[in-house]
């Protein structure tokens, strides 16, 4: 009795774990879907921000990176993106999307190439949302992440003429970002302002630079408060200029500059 017992308990998991493959089979297939990538250190964020105060170009292309979840294949497959909402106006802000775009085949990633226009000092945005065609059904378009949901085939654009922080000036390597700390590192790493915003950033630079900086601040401020680097952004300690491993001495004097 014991026997056929156990014979029934063990059809009756196969057959469990046999449904259960088949529905996976059944649910994947044919789910491709793309959608925007996220940045170097595999973190989404659903923006990204490109300013012309690091730049003398009037015009200038952002590829906004795409990939691919599903299958490779040994074809090419287009996709459909379009702009959701905008505050710029197409033609003038930045140039029209084209029909289609095409995931190349035997490929994972493809590139949204979007041309945007300087115009003063105006600040714009555009949204990107991917649709879904008979090759990408975009099924899985949401992600979990910091307690957020965001919605992975959308994917904001912002451009300015003034300095924002650029999309690879991360925090944990640089710190609070302010204008007079983007000139200070630029000019002591003797770093092209172009970097900040390329697709690729070297690596070295978040370990060699930081730790440059790092030592010339701390240089600075064992010679006494006066010849401490000061930064009038809020974010700085007291008007001093910090990294992560900067720290301000409580006795020096609140470095603020004076109101007019």
């Amino acid at each position: 009795m014991r026997i056929m017992k156990n014979i029934l308990l063990i059809l009756g998991f196969s057959l469990l774990l046999l449904n259960c493959s088949e529905d996976t089979l059944d649910t994947y297939h044919g789910n491709d879907g793309i959608y925007f990538a996220p940045n170097m250190l595999g973190k989404y964020i659903d923006s990204t921000s490109f300013s012309f105060a690091m730049v003398t170009v009037d015009d200038t292309v952002v590829n906004m990176a795409v990939r691919l979840y599903g299958e490779v294949r040994d074809y090419d497959r287009p996709f459909r993106v379009e702009v959701e909402k905008a505050t710029g106006e197409s033609g003038i802000d930045y140039e029209p999307l084209l029909e289609e775009y095409v995931l190349l085949a035997n490929k994972a990633v493809a590139d949204i190439p979007v041309r945007i226009f300087r115009h003063g000092s105006a600040k714009n945005y555009l949204t990107l949302r991917i649709l879904p065609n008979e090759y990408f059904t975009q099924l899985l378009a949401l992600k979990v992440q910091d307690e957020d949901t965001l919605n992975m085939t959308r994917k904001t654009l912002i451009f300015t003429s003034k300095l924002t922080q650029p999309k690879n000036w991360y925090e944990w390597a640089f710190g609070y970002f302010s204008e007079a700390k983007y000139k200070l590192v630029n000019e002591l790493g003797n770093i092209d302002p172009e970097v900040w915003n390329a697709n690729r950033f070297p690596s070295q630079y978040y370990y060699q630079l930081p730790l440059l900086i790092t030592n010339y601040l701390n240089s600075k401020i064992a010679e006494g408060p006066e010849s401490a680097i000061k930064d009038p952004d809020p974010q700085s300690t007291r008007g001093y200029m910090t990294l992560p491993d900067v720290v301000i001495p409580s006795s020096f004097p609140d470095a603020w500059p004076e109101k007019e």
